[in-house]
């Protein structure tokens, strides 16, 4: 090989070598680093995107809650009344008194029979006077007397004198408060007592035949059944009452006067124990006396006030 040859290999080796240089790839560390900034500029322009998005939501609500009319302040009626008062007169007038309200209510309450305001009217939540809930149920108060009609003796307390068994407190009659309710019938057709009288009224049914009816709201007396019973403590009921009873009822008023006579169930009636009467000795191989409870019957006469 001549000297010419030589020379262009060996130009040829250097430019191999050059263009070899260039095409190895980059370090990593300098790979690593432009991965890292290619990810912080695509994160800030998500960020900028969202934080947008933020902005124009919130401008939307702004907007929304602007357009919102708000109702002009309302002024005081005494203050309303005042400044109409002054704009149609010389001077201010002052607002009148704003009435009490309990006031007012009882003063539209409407008068009873004897010229006194209802306290119910007045109030509309409380019980009628002469009336008690029980159960659930709206009951009217009524006295009563209870005459035991039993076969044994209702004993309150008794005690052994010398080995004979004495009664100190018996119970065949009884006066108590019961509650009670009535149902009564106010034919027109009769004259109670010839004093009182329902009026008629005449209507007609569905087949246009004419009958006569008492008016409801003038009767004066009804007749019907009652039931009566007695709330105890211990028990629910303590006596239970069924009977007739007859109402006379005042004049525009829903007050009235019934009697009623029925008989009473008591269920827990105290006598004296098995073995043991009143005025006779204690059993062989006793030394106390023994109570016992059981259903005794009783002729009840009661009275209520409300028709």
């Amino acid at each position: 090989m001549g000297y010419g040859s030589a020379r262009l290999v060996c130009i040829g080796m250097l430019i191999f070598s050059s263009s070899t240089a260039q095409a190895q790839p980059q370090p990593q560390a300098s790979r690593t680093k432009a991965l890292a900034e290619q990810w912080r500029t695509s994160r800030l322009a998500d960020l900028a995107t969202e934080l947008a998005g933020i902005d124009a939501e919130r401008a939307r609500v702004t907007s929304e809650i602007a357009a919102v009319p708000l109702a002009p302040p309302v002024a005081p009626a005494a203050d309303m009344q005042t400044i109409g008062a002054s704009s149609t007169a010389s001077k201010p007038v002052s607002a009148p008194a704003v009435p009490d309200q309990t006031t007012a209510s009882n003063s539209a309450a409407p008068p009873d029979a004897n010229g006194t305001k209802s306290k119910t009217a007045s109030t509309g939540s409380e019980s009628a006077p002469g009336r008690q809930n029980f159960g659930g149920l709206d009951l009217g108060i009524g006295l009563s007397f209870t005459a035991d009609v039993g076969k044994e003796d209702r004993i309150s307390r008794a005690s052994v004198v010398n080995g004979i068994v004495r009664t100190d407190d018996q119970d065949n009659g009884r006066a108590r408060i019961m509650l009670e309710t009535h149902y009564f019938f106010t034919p027109c057709t009769w004259d109670f007592l010839s004093i009182l009288r329902n009026p008629c009224t005449v209507e007609t049914d569905a087949e246009g035949r004419a009958f006569r009816v008492a008016d409801p709201g003038k009767t004066r007396w009804g007749l019907g059944p009652f039931v009566a019973v007695q709330p105890g403590s211990d028990n629910i009921i303590d006596a239970i009452a069924l009977g007739v009873m007859v109402g006379a009822r005042r004049p525009n008023s829903s007050e009235s006067f019934n009697f009623g006579v029925g008989i009473v169930l008591d269920p827990n009636t105290r006598l004296l124990g098995e073995g043991l009467e009143a005025n006779k000795p204690l059993p062989v191989g006793e030394s106390e006396i023994r109570y016992r409870e059981t259903l005794q019957t009783g002729i009840l006469v009661l009275t209520s006030f409300s028709f």
